[in-house]
């Protein structure tokens, strides 16, 4: 499985590489601009979306955007955010965009839902 996964937070991102499958191949990007750019490999199975970046101006919301422009709606996402407000208007981008979401909080369950994929 290829997977896009969007997070400014390293641990997260240790996280991933710890508990999921070694045959899953995990492209890391931690901003917009870095996903913007990984969008280039497309197509993914999976993308991950955290709402919250640290303290830059975008957020996981305009990674959404810019995904659902790409008119990939059989790939699954993810997303992963704590931020409540922030999940759902992701959620609502990629389903209008035709794409399959799942909102999961990052933790040991939203690894669990992906290693079962």
């Amino acid at each position: 499985m290829k997977v896009l996964f969007l997070d400014d937070e390293a641990w997260r991102h240790d996280s991933m590489d710890l508990m999921v499958r070694t045959t899953d191949s995990i492209l890391h990007v931690y901003d917009t601009e870095e996903f913007t750019r990984a969008l280039s490999r497309a197509p993914f199975d999976l993308v991950c979306f955290d709402h919250d970046l640290g303290l830059g101006e975008t957020t996981g919301l305009q990674a959404a955007e810019q995904f659902v422009a790409l008119k990939h709606p059989e790939t699954l996402c993810l997303v992963h955010s704590w931020n409540p407000m922030g999940a759902e208007m992701i959620r609502r981008v990629l389903r209008a965009g035709g794409h399959r979401v799942a909102v999961l909080p990052f933790s040991t369950a939203l690894i669990r839902f992906i290693e079962a994929l």
